[in-house]
């Protein structure tokens, strides 16, 4: 097993969609989520392989940032270069 796939095993890997946007006034940012919540759209959003979190923007943001940290790490294992 490569370095690579020894260290993958052992890590989530995930795609995230979502809004980090910050909503002004906050009461939008709570409407938002209440819409993505909405039992239909959860449905079509299933119907095509996706799972709602529906979190705040922060929270989101901190996903974002652990992801990078983590992906960071698999770029420095793999010894990924920019062509």
């Amino acid at each position: 097993m490569s370095n690579l796939s020894a260290f993958l095993v052992k890590h989530k890997v995930t795609t995230v969609w979502g809004n980090g946007a910050n909503f002004d006034p906050p009461i939008l940012e709570e409407a938002y989520r209440a819409a993505v919540r909405r039992p239909e759209i959860v449905q079509r959003l299933a119907d095509i392989g996706l799972i709602v979190v529906a979190t705040s923007s922060a929270d989101f943001v901190k996903v974002l940032t652990e992801d990078a940290a983590r992906y960071a790490e698999v770029i420095r294992v793999a010894n990924v270069k920019l062509e």
